[in-house]
């Protein structure tokens, strides 16, 4: 189901077109067929206008609902499935508010203050497989399990800590190394003491190394640094 929900998400505006196209050409069926049915005064060239005619308006109509429904599907239904979200930059907010960034190394923000529920500077070093982890914090803002530079396969529960004041929501995602496309896989509004954030299923996705993407919002919308590992999706392993 949701490789139907992204087809129509990734193809909408040509999905459009192409019912813009057929449109044009039976309005056009329509406009003739009407004409030659106002023309015509014998039975049989007047069964055969109104045959045409009707043909047009079933096609018209047709093309007007499934705009209808692709419009619908795109809007409203696939914004609340989770893992269906495109995101161009790992730091989107949600909700088109600012976010709250950590300098490197500083003990606060340029105004010397730092996002409630986080005492302790972050380090944004790049996660790679086996490597450093970005922008999590131990006991406050991090994944549990899988570990950093874990292997993963089939359907893998995430478990992390969230542990914030003002605390908001959270909403974890994953993308390729290199890529700027984070892609949501859900999100969650409840306190985690290494707790399960959810499941997340690998089974579609080619073997390889992926990047998974923590990022808590206060209650203001604001978001966190975020937390950011590397994990390697392997294939499952083979029944004896």
């Amino acid at each position: 189901m949701n490789e139907i929900l992204r087809l129509l998400k990734t193809f909408e505006v040509w999905i459009y077109i192409l019912l813009g196209l057929v449109g044009l050409f039976y309005l056009q069926k329509f406009i003739r067929a009407f004409k030659e049915w106002k023309g015509t005064i014998f039975g049989l060239e007047r069964e055969n206008a109104q045959r045409r005619l009707n043909e047009a308006v079933t096609i018209l109509v047709l093309s007007v609902l499934i705009a209808a429904a692709e419009f619908f599907v795109t809007s409203f239904i696939i914004p609340t499935v989770p893992g269906m979200q495109l995101l161009s930059t790992p730091t989107l907010n949600v909700l088109a508010t600012p976010t709250i960034t950590l300098p490197v190394a500083s003990t606060g923000l340029v105004d010397g203050t730092q996002p409630s529920g986080l005492e302790t500077p972050v380090e944004t070093s790049t996660a790679t497989p086996g490597g450093s982890v970005n922008g999590c914090v131990v006991g406050k803002i991090e994944f549990t399990s899988p570990e950093n530079g874990g292997e993963v396969n089939g359907q893998v529960e995430l478990k992390g800590t969230i542990s914030i004041t003002n605390f908001g929501f959270y909403k974890y995602e994953y993308s390729k190394p290199g890529s700027n496309t984070w892609i949501t896989i859900a999100a969650g509004n409840e306190i985690k003491a290494d707790g399960s954030l959810g499941n997340w299923d690998v089974s579609l996705l080619l073997p390889g190394d992926y990047l998974l993407h923590l990022i808590v919002y206060d209650n203001k919308g604001q978001a966190f640094p975020a937390c950011v590992i590397a994990v390697k999706v392997v294939p499952p392993l083979s029944s004896p």
